[in-house]
């Protein structure tokens, strides 16, 4: 992660987010605050992804980075941000 520019405090965030977000979305408790994590970290994935190792999209070149499943996960991101839990989830149970 130094290498990249990150600082290492980056990884505890994002294991934290991904752990505790997961488990927020399977509950569907304050999904699209999630959501807009999730949609932030995504971004900042390929947006790294792009600028340090010059990732393309798709690659048929074998072992070139490529973002096309980071592009999904921010997708899937912003469909919970937008449209929050289902109906049985505990945001609408409190009313959130």
């Amino acid at each position: 992660m130094k290498g990249m520019g990150i600082p290492p405090i980056t990884a505890d965030l994002v294991t934290v987010l991904e752990f505790v977000g997961g488990i927020f979305l399977i509950l569907g408790l304050l999904t699209p605050l999630v959501g807009l994590f999730f949609v932030l970290q995504f971004g900042a994935i390929i947006w790294m992804k792009k600028s340090k190792t010059h990732a393309s999209f798709i690659s048929m070149q074998q072992g070139k980075p490529t973002y096309e499943i980071d592009v999904v996960y921010l997708l899937l991101a912003l469909v919970f941000l937008v449209l929050g839990a289902g109906p049985y989830s505990l945001d609408r149970l409190l009313g959130l």
